[in-house]
């Protein structure tokens, strides 16, 4: 049989750690401040929300009925910007484009039966 192993050595001993001294008062803090915000200044506007739908079609109106109504001051109505119009002008080329797909295809397919059923 194996000897037994030898007992294990204890720690060397150590002074348990000193709680640091108290301070005699804590520094006296100023008063806490709000933090800063700069006022509004007056010719900023506050940030308005993004126009919904309803308001863009609303300006769309507007704006339709004052170039195509005969509107006598088209500036009291608010106008369209440069991407609403390149829209605008898309989807016109768009819709004349399939609207003229449709037709030709129309016009296809009835010659095509008129011409088979008159043989």
């Amino acid at each position: 049989p194996l000897p037994a192993p030898p007992p294990p050595s204890p720690p060397p001993s150590q002074p348990p750690p000193s709680p640091p001294p108290p301070s005699p008062s804590p520094p006296s803090l100023p008063p806490s401040l709000p933090p800063f915000t700069p006022p509004p200044s007056p010719s900023s506007p506050p940030p308005s929300p993004p126009p919904t739908l309803s308001a863009t079609l609303r300006q769309l109106t507007f704006w339709f009925d004052c170039r195509f109504g005969g509107c006598s001051d088209l500036d009291s109505f608010p106008t369209t910007g440069p991407v609403t119009e390149a829209l605008l002008i898309l989807g016109a080329v768009i819709g004349g484009a399939l609207l003229l797909c449709v037709v030709a295809i129309v016009i296809h397919f009835r010659c095509r039966c008129h011409c088979t059923l008159g043989r």
